[in-house]
């Protein structure tokens, strides 16, 4: 990510971000994520959000670029997140902001999430009432999508915590890679009420096209499911590269292990940014989605036409 960008916000605000420690009198290391980023001033993470500064101190701190920065929002069909099994038919406030942790090379969003996208404040008292303007058009809460929300960590768990206590009926949703480490995710999980988690392919994928590691996106979909959160998995199918068998199976025996009946949605990915590759294709979506029907029960297809699902399930 690109491009100087101003701390302060429009009244002077500036925040702090959780989960650092300060290694010297010169560096800090955020804790957020797996990545652990080491900063001297003036750096700012892998992620294009978190940024260490001295500001009024001799000592660095770490700080939230974007917080209460806002991209998009839109009113969306809960199942546009890859919620098929959670208050289907409904409604969510879904608001996005800037910046991820993974660098993936197909990524859909990399006009927000791998760059300094234009931005609005939008406080947490506003993004409640935001909800409440909604109210009769069967929005059952507030969805953090479109970049990867949990790099907004500070703003998702203040808004989170105030809408719950306001009404507790009220749902948050994530749509996130889950690469988070452990102790921030438990503290932000009794909030959030449903997940999808992008499960992208083995460790090789995570590695070379995700710039990221599979393992704490394991553990995230292990530890949601253990703390009563809802949970569905999304696969971007992208051909010869996340569909051999090998890395189909190690995907579907992880999955069976913890609950066979976890929703999983494998979609048709058009990779576009840094990845030049054809659609996946229909014979290829096929193969995959009868790999994973041998030991899952609730496969899911999308972005396919309902003639291209019908022969992929034939």
């Amino acid at each position: 990510m690109s491009g100087y960008y101003n701390m302060l916000g429009p009244n002077g605000k500036i925040k702090e971000a959780l989960y650092y420690v300060l290694q010297s009198d010169e560096t800090v290391q955020c804790m957020l994520c797996p990545h652990k980023c080491v900063l001297e001033e003036g750096r700012t993470g892998l992620c294009g959000t978190r940024r260490c500064e001295k500001i009024k101190s001799k000592k660095p701190r770490l700080y939230s670029l974007n917080y209460e920065r806002i991209t998009k929002t839109a009113l969306e069909p809960i199942e546009k997140h890859g919620l098929c099994e959670f208050h289907k038919g409904s409604n969510v406030l879904t608001l996005g902001s800037f910046g991820c942790n993974l660098k993936c090379s197909f990524c859909e969003n990399h006009e927000i999430s791998q760059n300094l996208a234009d931005n609005r404040t939008v406080t947490s008292d506003e993004a409640i009432e935001m909800i409440d303007s909604f109210k009769d058009e069967n929005n059952i809460g507030i969805a953090f999508a479109y970049n990867e929300p949990l790099v907004s960590y500070e703003y998702i768990l203040e808004v989170s915590k105030k809408l719950k206590e306001k009404s507790k009926d009220k749902k948050i949703v994530l749509v996130t890679n889950g690469f988070i480490n452990e102790e921030p995710l438990k503290e932000l999980l009794p909030y959030i009420d449903a997940l999808n988690i992008d499960l992208k392919g083995d460790e090789i994928f995570y590695a070379y096209i995700c710039k990221g590691i599979l393992q704490p996106v394991l553990n995230t979909i292990r530890i949601s499911i253990e703390m009563g959160c809802h949970v569905e998995i999304t696969i971007p199918l992208i051909e010869g590269e996340n569909t051999s068998l090998d890395s189909v199976k190690l995907i579907r025996d992880y999955l069976k292990s913890i609950d066979s009946n976890i929703p999983l949605h494998i979609t048709r990915c058009v990779p576009n940014y840094k990845m030049d590759k054809e659609a996946t294709s229909i014979e290829e979506m096929r193969k995959v989605y009868k790999e994973f029907k041998n030991d899952l029960n609730k496969v899911y297809i999308g972005n396919v036409t309902e003639y291209e699902m019908k022969y992929i399930k034939s």
